[in-house]
């Protein structure tokens, strides 16, 4: 290999301006499909689930066969609660336009529901509730004491009865979707488009917040917000979008500054950004023609490929400052530097691609496609670096030659002395800080997955977006949104599913996570022929006296009960259209549908319970009817948690025995490998164990922090002990390469520190747990290593 670098250092001598532009040529001709790929950013959660999961089939089958169940809310908040009913009228009128183009559905009034449950609602009471009220009203027909409402205890349980009568929309204020406690009002639109699409929820929600900004709020002095997910989705879209722009500015100007500080030239930076620019444009071209788009695990890659791709070329420049500053002519200084660094930069990048190259053996595609740009990142920019940056040195060195040496030992050299003069210290206290994080990790171990996905959330949405109002929809419509969706093939099998769910949320009992289980079919009362009887004598029972007997709470229901019910049987027609419109399909069959609503307590920090309640519609669904699908977004989160969590600790397993390998293939040694290996266990085991101790848990975007950091964090350790197989000395190597190994860390770590400004918290505990796991692998590589190996030389007599 040595005359293959004698070669590149003379070529780059003779023609450096051929080479130049020829990677000017090569980084204009790969710009326009990085910038393609960026433009394509999908936040669809089912672009990280492989292709076929079950899952992300089923929501594709709703999409089908039903189109958009979930929704935008409006809600209006006004002290003035009659201002707000005028605000929300106008509105709803102005977005009557929409129908059908963008809009299915709009609903901010109650009046049809109302009048339906006012004439039937006592039917959906539930058959032994009914017999408890009869018996208690004639217990109470049958008493004469005046004292007997105060006394009585059966009082009470008679309005725990009544109570129970309530319908859905009774706790509506003024036949409106609104809650005068909270002065807030609510318009639910179901869209036309797709519920999890970008561009046809785009396009509503700018369409309804025109007609928002032409009705001026300001001067109905009332507040308008957004939840729902077409809301949430377009949130999520906009806060990446501007996370990506500012982590890639933030990254491309710290690592600037890093690499101007340390070689203290502003020369220092071109040599270095413009190779690796070129080296990265290639793998966005090439990801844009082989994956096409970015999914939320893959947008931030740019800034981790650029803050650890220009490690080669950190290296490289350093041995070749070192050479010029020994006197060593242009050309010699070239090659020198190539034929010293290649093998041990080649390790570092290699390693780092077999990392990420690891995670393609997953079927989870968050993690393959993660691992397609990773590896082709580390392998086009360790190219394109050694073949343009020689040809760059010999421009720079001709428009003004480097003439004074650069200072890159000013600070490697007080701490190369201090670690080795202490080399028995700094290996016991290495030793120590491991022991205390075995603990740590056997801590973190027990229980390492996140599941308070509250947490994995946007920052600002909690303050005053879809999480903000996310809570007062609930306080207002007091059910979950948006149901979880049973796909059968024919009405009989739905009804099957349907009254299997129901028995399941009987025998779960009050812990159980299912609200109410809804088919075609459960539209109508169950056991009228038995309930109408009852319900007569029921209304024969009450009258004046009896109504001044009940509580007071519970006089108003009973006395509508009596003026309004009817004592007729409930038809499928009679029901409002708007319930009935649930199970149409848009090829006109209905009845094959299950809508399954979770309980509110089953928030995003609930996710135990999340997956619980998935896991269970899924094995009721599939035991009923194996053909049947179940769709819901949290049935997607389910997957996703229950993928990653199976094939990443594959991929962290196959990762570390690839970078194993390679680093004994490359170090061509069992005893070197060894102690590169052995460093990065150690750094590792320190990053587990501040996981641990910080309380950090793993989720689907942080979890391929481990495998990487694998690939990534060997590459100082390798650098470093390459560099003391040539000097032979623990304090020489720590000397010469310590300040060069300690930027590429340096850089990296402001790749991924970048990740610290994101909005979304799951992107930013991947930043944070990456730049955990770089300054413990730096440590072990630039603290441990040295002094063990010093402790080595001493005790060899060296």
């Amino acid at each position: 290999m040595n005359a293959f670098w004698e070669a590149l250092a003379a070529l780059s001598l003779r023609r450096p301006r051929t080479l130049f532009a020829a990677g000017l040529l090569v980084f204009a001709a790969a710009t326009p499909f990085a910038v393609r790929l960026y433009a394509d950013l999908r936040t669809d959660l089912r672009e990280l689930l492989p292709r076929g999961a079950p899952a992300a089939v089923a929501l594709d089958s709703l999409e089908r066969r039903v189109g958009a169940l979930g929704n935008l809310a409006v809600l209006v908040q006004a002290n003035d609660f009659a201002a707000g009913e005028r605000f929300v009228d106008a509105l709803a009128a102005g977005l009557q336009p929409l129908v059908p183009s963008l809009i299915r559905d709009i609903r901010w009034r109650v009046d049809d529901e109302r009048a339906f449950f006012d004439a039937h609602g006592a039917l959906y009471a539930d058959l032994k509730d009914l017999l408890r009220l009869r018996d208690g009203l004639r217990r109470r027909i049958g008493r004469a004491s005046p004292l007997y409402v105060e006394l009585d205890g059966d009082d009470d349980d008679l309005g725990a009865v009544i109570d129970k009568l309530r319908t859905p929309i009774d706790h509506f204020s003024d036949g409106y979707l609104a809650s005068r406690d909270e002065r807030t009002l609510v318009i639910l639109i179901r869209p036309q488009a797709s519920a999890l699409g970008l561009a046809g929820n785009q396009q509503l929600l700018a369409a309804v917040k025109d007609r928002v900004r032409q009705l001026e709020p300001a001067r109905s002095h009332v507040v308008v917000g957004y939840d729902g997910e077409v809301s949430e989705i377009i949130e999520a879209q906009e806060h990446l979008v501007h996370d990506l722009q500012l982590s890639s500015v933030l990254v491309i100007l710290a690592v600037g500054l890093a690499i101007l500080l340390y070689y203290r030239s502003f020369r220092s930076i071109p040599l270095l950004v413009g190779p690796l620019v070129t080296g990265a444009a290639l793998t966005f071209a090439l990801s844009r023609a082989v994956i096409g788009y970015l999914n939320p695990n893959t947008a931030f890659l740019g800034s981790i490929i650029i803050g650890n791709g220009v490690n080669a070329g950190i290296i490289l420049l350093a041995r070749y400052l070192e050479e010029r500053r020994n006197q060593a002519p242009v050309e010699q200084a070239i090659a020198t530097a190539l034929r010293t660094t290649w093998l041990g930069t080649l390790a570092a990048s290699g390693a780092a691609a077999a990392s990420y190259a690891s995670l393609a053996a997953t079927r989870f595609r968050g993690f393959s496609q993660f691992a397609f740009m990773g590896a082709a990142g580390m392998v086009l920019c360790w190219i394109a670096t050694y073949a343009l940056t020689p040809s760059w040195l010999v421009l720079a060195e001709r428009l003004r030659p480097w003439m004074r040496s650069m200072p890159t030992r000013r600070l490697s050299r007080p701490f190369a002395r201090f670690v080795t003069r202490h080399a028995g210290s700094a290996a016991a206290l290495s030793a120590a800080l491991a022991l205390a994080a075995v603990a740590l990790v056997v801590r973190f171990a027990a229980d390492p997955m996140e599941y308070d996905f509250s947490q994995l959330g946007s920052r600002r949405g909690a303050i005053d977006g879809a999480g903000y109002w996310g809570k007062r929809l609930d306080v207002v419509m007091r059910s979950y949104g948006t149901p979880t969706v049973i796909l059968a093939e024919t009405p009989p099998s739905a009804e099957k599913i349907a009254a299997a769910v129901a028995e399941e949320k009987k025998k779960q009992g009050e812990s159980s996570a299912i609200d109410s289980v809804v088919s075609m079919q459960r539209l109508l009362p169950a056991d009228q022929e038995e309930k109408l009887p009852l319900l007569r004598q029921i209304l024969s029972m009450i009258d004046e006296r009896v109504l001044r007997s009940l509580p007071k709470g519970a006089r108003p229901l009973v006395e509508r009960l009596r003026k309004t019910t009817r004592l007729e049987p409930v038809r499928l027609e009679d029901v409002p259209a708007r319930y009935r419109e649930l199970f149409r399909e848009k090829d006109g069959q209905t009845g094959r549908l299950v809508l399954v609503y979770p309980t509110l307590a089953m928030t995003s920090r609930q996710g135990r319970l999340q997956l619980g309640f998935a896991r269970t519609l899924r094995e009721v669904a599939q035991r009923t009817d194996p053909e049947a699908q179940v769709a819901g977004t949290l049935i997607l989160t389910a997957d996703i948690i229950e993928t990653i969590t199976r094939d990443g600790t594959f991929a962290a397993m196959l990762s570390f025995a690839a970078v194993a390998l390679w680093t004994l293939i490359v170090l061509r040694s069992v005893w070197s490998a060894a102690w590169v290996v052995g460093s990065l266990c150690l750094g590792t085991l320190w990053m587990v164990g501040a996981l641990g101790g910080l309380g950090i848990k793993l989720n689907f975007v942080n979890f391929v922090v481990l495998p990487i950091t694998f690939g990534i964090g060997v590459d100082y350790a390798v650098n470093y002990y390459q560099r003391y197989r040539q000097a032979g000395s623990a304090e020489l190597a720590l000397a010469a390469s310590g300040g060069a190994v300690a930027l590429c860390s340096a850089t990296t770590i402001i790749g991924y520190s970048a990740l610290l400004v994101a909005d979304n918290r799951a992107i930013f505990s991947f930043g944070l747990t990456a730049v955990i796991g770089e300054v413990t692998c730096l440590s072990a590589a630039l603290f441990a290593l040295p002094a063990v190996l010093r402790w080595r030389e001493r005790r060899a007599g060296r």
